[in-house]
């Protein structure tokens, strides 16, 4: 145990000097740390045995943590070193204990600093309804979602909760005041602190992610009740997130739901971070679909085939397609076709459009 806990501060140290995403513990291996730009390198240390990972875990693992732990065999929690912070995940594999503990960049930057498009910053002008974000892991949601919530702190006056599990930003008040609530420690689970959150009088809320029947439900009620709802969803396009949370549904509830999103519904953002052609980091590529009357009306009346022409064709309402990002991207050099259509919503599509140029 003792040379495993000497192992941690070593590895977490090297994580932020080379300002990587992720360290990845698992057996037979030694850390690892992986990045967007250029993934996988193995640091030198010792390669992880059962021993060391069953001390690791024992050094990380929160004792209110190890009950879930023991009953689903994974667990989510926050674990802060030298003022760094870092959002792990324990799990098991091969019968074993691993782990990825994912960086949280210390500061919290605004959109503009991150390359969001302007038509968020609308989006959030907004007093009421619901914004999404989808992407993949990797994506940069939680940075999005940060900088989101930073940008509300600094231009309104606004009591804002955040719901998360773990919590990963820290943000300090400003205009606005901030509470965070993480599921396991201020709270039992996403449904019911969504459900207390009425009773706390709050103009923004954050919900890390709608994961269920019974979150997604509560997080479009607090929407409807007059509140400015932010939360995260998995899904591959904007498109799919309107059919992601409908198939959350039984189907005699689906017309009811439609009409609701139509009426709440803000926007979604679908974004992906992808490497630059010049090997200078990553870019942040966001394809965005308004709530504008066409997007609700498609919505409300199960026309969501529309939606993609809707969207190319709305490009004054700030709204675009991921792959005609990527498209123009890749044809003015900024990136590499190869990394364009590894990011795709449509690989052979644009592989086709590709051909023709």
């Amino acid at each position: 145990m003792q040379k495993q806990a000497s192992l941690l501060p070593g590895v977490l140290r090297q994580a932020v000097e080379k300002t990587v995403a992720d360290v990845i513990f698992t057996l037979g291996q030694p850390p690892i740390v992986k990045d967007r730009e250029h993934g996988l390198l193995r640091l030198d240390e010792p390669e992880m045995t059962k021993a060391n990972l069953e001390a690791l875990v024992h050094e990380l693992l929160p004792s209110r943590k190890l009950k879930e732990y023991e009953e689903k065999l994974q667990t989510d929690f926050a674990y802060e070193w030298e003022g760094h912070r870092f959002r792990v995940n324990l799990f098991r594999q091969r019968g074993y204990p691993a782990l990825v503990m994912r960086y949280v960049q210390p500061h919290i930057k605004l959109l503009d600093e991150i390359g969001a498009p302007e038509v968020l910053k609308e989006m959030l002008a907004h007093e009421t309804g619901l914004i999404l974000l989808v992407g993949p892991t990797g994506s940069g949601k939680s940075t999005t979602l940060a900088s989101m919530i930073e940008e509300i702190n600094r231009q309104r006056r606004a009591h804002i909760v955040t719901i998360e599990d773990p919590i990963e930003y820290l943000f300090e008040s400003k205009e606005s005041v901030i509470e965070q609530r993480e599921i396991g420690v201020d709270a039992v689970d996403f449904a019911s602190a969504l459900r207390a959150v009425l009773r706390e009088a709050p103009d923004v809320i954050l919900v890390g992610e709608m994961r269920d029947r019974e979150s997604i439900s509560a997080a479009i009620t607090v929407a409807e009740t007059g509140h400015l709802v932010l939360s995260t969803i998995h899904a591959n396009s904007s498109v799919a997130t309107i059919d992601r949370i409908l198939d959350s549904f039984p189907p005699e509830q689906k017309e009811q739901l439609r009409i609701q999103l139509a009426d709440i519904l803000v926007g979604v953002v679908n974004q992906r971070l992808v490497p630059r052609a010049d090997g200078e980091g990553v870019e942040l590529f966001a394809e965005v679909m308004v709530g504008t009357t066409a997007v609700k009306n498609a919505i409300r009346t199960s026309n969501n085939a529309q939606l993609p022409t809707v969207i190319q064709t709305s490009g004054k309402e700030g709204m675009a397609l991921l792959d005609d990002l990527l498209k123009e991207a890749a044809h003015r050099g900024r990136i590499t076709r190869d990394a364009a259509l590894a990011h795709a919503a449509n690989r052979d599509e644009l592989r086709k459009q590709f051909g023709s140029i």
